[in-house]
């Protein structure tokens, strides 16, 4: 369930636990996995693709002593357009948002500036932070031990220093215990049955975009958008019909996009269509089209029209 009104609050309990809790990192090193794992449902798309999370977004964690509001945000990186610098600036000003930060670094990957850098910002923010060393899974024992002397220097400070696997949902125990210890007593901000603010239209549109991701090569994820055009729903007995839009730069990505005889396009839609009736457990008949917005990553005027401003994210 997602709601776009937060403005449900309840008195303090004694000894409950609630707060915001930031998630930070470079891009693809487990931050959407993480809290979808902690959530028990896949709200945040996931790939092996870096850049795959664009937006800010919040998950909310419910148990009966405590209520913590993740807050997903887009890896940081250099960025080279105006959608990149969008989503950089979704993450560095979700820093000092919260009550604290978790900052995810890969331990299959050597640290460098970049992870510096997001170090520098989050200690000059004030917030405390909780520091996970990600994908231990991948990693073979003598060179975790080298990871993990990196690590430890790099996230001096920090309120705990933990290696974890985001996939396979090791050390997550831990993980949850620090951030339950770290938040302040508070209210529950939301309903124990809403699992983010996010619109069922920008839920539809992130998956349909993962699909896009997960079946196209080069240059077809990065250079994409979609919307969600409308949606139709008369009643139970009849499926729920998504017509959507996904955008491409050029006319030679829409025809990859497309495929050969229409095959890459079907694929997308069928393999998004099974996604949200399962989830929804629900009919649904999905229309996609394919539309051509010239250099649409680059254009202001262009990334808002899609959904890529401050007050819609």
């Amino acid at each position: 369930m997602t709601t776009e009104d937060s403005t449900l609050f309840q008195p303090p309990v004694p000894g409950f636990k609630s707060g915001y809790v930031v998630l930070v990192g470079r891009p693809n090193v487990g931050k959407s996995t993480l809290m979808n794992a902690f959530l028990g449902e896949k709200l945040a798309i996931v790939s092996n693709k870096p850049q795959t999370t664009r937006h800010r977004l919040l998950g909310i964690y419910n148990d009966e002593g405590s209520q913590i509001v993740f807050l997903d945000t887009p890896g940081i990186h250099k960025p080279k357009e105006a959608l990149n610098q969008f989503m950089v600036d979704q993450a560095l000003s979700s820093i000092g948002d919260g009550d604290l930060i978790v900052v995810l670094l890969p331990a299959d990957e050597m640290f460098g500036q970049g992870d510096r850098f997001i170090m520098e910002r989050v200690r000059q923010s004030g917030v405390p932070f909780l520091a996970l060393l990600n994908k231990i899974d991948l990693v073979k024992p003598d060179r975790l031990q080298i990871a993990w002397n990196h690590f430890e220097e790099l996230t001096e400070g920090a309120v705990a220093q933990v290696a974890i696997s985001a996939l396979k949902e090791a050390g997550l125990e831990e993980v949850l215990q620090v951030i339950k210890d770290q938040l302040p007593e508070g209210p529950r901000f939301y309903p124990e049955d809403v699992l983010t603010d996010r619109s069922e239209n920008f839920l539809l549109a992130e998956l349909i975009r993962e699909k896009v991701i997960r079946f196209t090569r080069e240059e077809i994820p990065y250079a994409t958008a979609v919307r969600i055009v409308s949606v139709e729903e008369k009643d139970p007995e009849n499926p729920i019909v998504v017509h959507g839009a996904i955008a491409v730069e050029r006319e030679s990505q829409k025809g990859m996009l497309i495929g050969k005889g229409g095959e890459m396009l079907k694929r997308i839609g069928t393999n998004a269509r099974e996604e949200m009736e399962r989830i929804h457990d629900r009919k649904f008949f999905l229309d996609l089209k394919v539309e051509v917005r010239k250099n649409w990553r680059k254009d202001p005027k262009q990334l808002r029209r899609l959904g890529y401003t401050e007050d819609l994210a």
